[in-house]
């Protein structure tokens, strides 16, 4: 195994400490690599020591001593400033800011004034733009982006022919909203990188309106994958919008000459974060050119490093991967309740069950315990598919119940929904964590395939109600408590006593079943006290499983469950009142199982759902069942209440609305120092608690955050597939196939081409560590990101030397004992020889 390693980055022109002396904010860009080094990079350990000037009252060897001193004592504060012979470590400072700015109007907003705003029409800038709007009489917004946007003209066609769900719908409508606030909004197209073009674009907006009075620059690229697998085109594309999009933006308007520039920052420039080196980099950047501005010209120009907005602009979707709160998402049902991961192929879901706060499983009970219905996973899926739906029919097959949920009273359960690309349709999975590691981490509940298909031409199929009555051929009509409880078998269930069942209110919607020889014609009816529900559930579990129900008429014994469904077609949501027509299958002698046809028809007779070989199984030992419940029951909870601490913590930022407040209180401010961090928490823990990010952390989280994804086969690649031939290949094999979810890697598939992504490769590595106590060195995986190579890392891993060490050299003695005098370029120079590491004693690492 490796020993560890310790990585000193002498720099200067960092961090403004005493405020005289020169800053280089360029220089800046290396803390991102110093922050995410040993969050990504097993066993090493880095600092940034900032080594501007010397105290003039003291020889220069003194300084040389208090830098050598560090050097030889590893670890302790990361970000670390040598003043005189002194070292500063970076903290922070409470600011006070104006607690009621609509009380007094912001004193840096004018009526009527020009405003730019970079990344305009993203999420964080259309926010931003908003607050300017809402706090000035009639402003101008200027809102540059790179991408296209239809004319205004042509906005009207535009939401007419694109829908609801598409996103340049939703920023039509929202700068529609800026309008009705008397904002006068210009969409202006450069990218801010480009000095001609935003040149361009600024001086049409000026050639309108007049001289520019503000700046919020709000621009950024996110950051794709870890260092190692980063090309220098993926660096340089993070680092532009905010390094260089900053100095073509202080060209075309100087700081020094607008009221305020505001500079959107983040805390990844103090926090790093796997995968974020470049997005750190570029950040502190314009902590540090903040700073520097305000230095040489008193430019009233701040770097705002905003925690992470929930759900907002680049960080939407990441505080839900990391199990971050949210309320409820896309797809029209209160169950969806935050996104934990989104791919290309791919979405996973949370749901966090309780007796408590969810009526689903607390009128729904076995033993007198919370169990989640069968038919919640229906509901979970179709709205998990929705908004890819767009309008069109979807289909669910193939659905198969293993396992039920148990919730008892006092605990939580979370449900994890992922729906992936497979073939032509999707594949879907229901799962909960168990609290173990590993693919054992996991248990399946419910799982199936979709299709979306699009509406058969011409109006809804619409049943008459009087005909589907006729044809059934009534027999018997039932109606009462009694009646419906005795032909269901309720009764029966009541004297066995082995399982318990107990339903509320929501489930007593049956309200009459008039049987037929071959069909039955059951109609439910969801009391007014709870019509609201059909608002959050478009098919509603306790309707939908009621109305399956009502087929246990036809079954032979007293216990059975749900167990498949052949097919679920989704027309329309469904409505409180409901006709189901149901005709049962011809399904044996054996009485093992019973499947019936349903269709659930409107009170108008519009068909909602239709149901194909929907099927309940017997449960053939019972007592064994009850066994079963009790323990799980009795097992420890493992849903949200055990999410990951460090990246949960982390990713959990602040509410949109909050961060717009803040920037209010920013613009009301008199006076903002240079930086400034938004932060609804203490900055300094959460700076200790990054620290404590590693990729053996990070891969041991992960496995925590989302079940595995659904296993799907090999894709079709130009690598002929190649088996796995020694034991220790087919280890490694087994370990990309559990991480990827595929279910055959060769052993020259590429990592990428399986679908790998960074924190795949985190997990490879640990899961590789964990299996043959070998360390797997990140670089040496991406230089060949096959399982043929990954062996071969593996085979000799436990020869890596002392090579990797990076010593030190001390002070040599015969060294002129003075830096004054000396030219910056001798000054650099000496730092590259102070740095330039030669092998000594392990003692003396740095």
């Amino acid at each position: 195994t490796r020993a560890r390693v310790d990585v000193d980055v002498l720099c200067r022109g960092v961090h403004a400490v005493t405020g005289d002396e020169p800053l280089q904010p360029e220089n800046a860009t290396l803390l991102g690599g110093c922050l995410v080094i040993p969050q990504e990079v097993p066993g090493v350990g880095c600092r940034s020591l900032d080594v501007t000037g010397v105290d003039p009252e003291r020889p220069a060897d003194r300084a040389l001593d208090a830098v050598h001193a560090v050097l030889v004592r590893p670890g302790g504060e990361p970000e670390r400033a040598l003043r005189g012979r002194h070292w500063w470590t970076r903290g922070e400072q409470p600011v006070t800011l104006p607690a009621d700015p609509a009380a007094d109007r912001p004193g840096r907003l004018r009526d009527g004034g020009v405003y730019l705003v970079t990344g305009g029409l993203g999420g964080v800038g259309l926010e931003l733009a908003g607050r300017i709007a809402r706090g000035a009489r009639g402003p101008v917004l200027g809102l540059l982006g790179r991408s296209g946007f239809p004319p205004e003209p042509a906005w009207a066609d535009w939401l007419r022919t694109h829908g609801e769900q598409d996103p340049t719908s939703a920023r039509i409508r929202r700068l529609a909203a800026l309008r009705e606030l008397g904002a006068r909004v210009e969409v202006l197209r450069a990218d801010v990188t480009d000095l001609a073009g935003t040149r361009a674009a600024v001086d049409g907006l000026r050639a309108r309106y007049g001289p520019v009075h503000g700046l919020v620059h709000a621009a950024g690229v996110p950051s794709r994958g870890l260092i190692a697998g980063k090309s220098a085109d993926d660096v340089a594309a993070v680092l532009a919008a905010k390094t260089l999009g900053t100095l073509v933006l202080d060209e075309v308007c100087p700081a020094q000459e607008l009221d305020f520039a505001v500079l959107c920052s983040s805390l990844t420039g103090r926090l790093g974060g796997p995968g974020q080196a470049d997005y750190a980099a570029a950040n502190a950047f314009l902590d540090a050119w903040a700073q520097w501005k305000r230095q040489r010209t008193g430019a009233a120009v701040t770097a705002v490093a905003w925690d992470t907005w929930r759900g907002v602009g680049m960080a939407a979707g990441l505080t839900d991967r990391l199990g971050g709160r949210s309320g409820p998402v896309a797809g029209g049902s209160a169950l969806l309740h935050r996104l934990v991961e989104s791919t290309p192929t791919g979405r996973t879901y949370a749901t966090t069950l309780s007796t408590a706060d969810s009526w689903i499983v607390d009128e729904h009970r076995i033993q007198g315990h919370g169990l989640v219905p069968g038919t919640t996973y229906l509901e979970l899926v179709r709205a998990a598919v929705a908004e890819q739906a767009a309008g069109r029919v979807v289909e669910l097959h193939q659905v198969l119940f293993t396992m039920p949920v148990i919730v008892p009273d006092g605990q939580t359960r979370e449900l994890h929904t992922t729906v992936e690309e497979a073939g032509d349709g999707l594949r879907f999975a229901v799962r909960s964590r168990t609290g173990a590691t590993g693919p054992a981490a996991w248990q399946e509940h419910a799982s199936g395939t979709v299709t979306l298909a699009d509406p058969e031409p011409g109006p809804p199929a619409v049943r008459d109600l009087d005909r589907v009555l006729r044809d059934c051929a009534v027999t018997e009509v039932l109606e009462t408590e009694d009646e419906l409880k005795r032909r269901l078998r309720l009764d029966k269930v009541e004297e066995a006593g082995l399982i318990q069942f107990a339903f509320g209110p929501r489930w007593r919607c049956l309200r009459r079943i008039q049987v037929g020889e071959r069909r039955m014609l059951v109609t439910l009816e969801l009391d007014q006290a709870y019509r609201a529900d059909l608002d959050g559930y478009g098919l509603h579990p306790a309707l939908l499983d009621a109305a399956g129900a009502a087929a246990r008429i036809r079954a032979r014994d007293v216990y059975y469950l749900p167990f498949t469904y052949g097919r679920v077609r989704v027309l329309g949501r469904l409505t409180g009142t409901l006709h189901c027509l149901v005709e049962p299958r011809d399904s044996g002698d054996s009485g093992e199982t019973f499947s019936c046809d349903i269709e659930l028809l409107d009170p108008a007779g519009r068909v909602l759902v239709q149901i194909t070989d929907f099927t309940i199984k017997r449960i053939n030992d019972p007592a064994a069942m009850a066994e079963q419940v009790d323990r799980a029951a009795a097992a420890p909870a493992a849903g949200a209440d055990v999410l990951p601490g460090a990246l949960r913590v982390l990713a959990e930022g602040v509410d949109a609305a909050d961060a717009g407040a803040a920037f209010d209180r920013i613009l009301a401010a008199a006076e903002l120092p240079e930086q400034l961090a938004v932060c609804g928490r203490d900055l300094g823990a959460l700076r200790r608690l990054a620290r404590s990010v590693t990729p053996e952390l990070l891969a041991r989280e992960v496995e925590r955050i989302a079940p595995l994804a659904a296993t799907h086969p090999r894709p079709d690649l130009d690598t002929p597939y190649r088996a796995p031939v020694t034991e220790q290949e087919r280890a490694v094999a087994a370990i990309w196939q559990e991480v990827l979810g595929v279910d055959r890697v060769g052993l020259d598939d590429d990592f990428f081409a399986l679908g790998g992504h960074s924190l795949a490769a985190v997990q490879i590595g640990a899961k590789v560590q964990a299996r043959f106590a070998v360390q797997l060195d990140l670089r040496d995986f991406f230089d060949g990101p096959t399982v043929a190579n990954t062996a071969r890392v593996v085979a000799g891993g436990a020869a890596a030397g002392d090579a990797d060490r990076i010593e030190v050299l001390r002070r040599d003695p015969d060294e002129p004992a003075g830096l004054e005098g000396l030219s910056d370029d001798e000054v650099d120079a000496m730092l590259q020889e102070l740095s330039a590491a030669g092998p000594t004693d392990r003692g003396d690492t740095g």
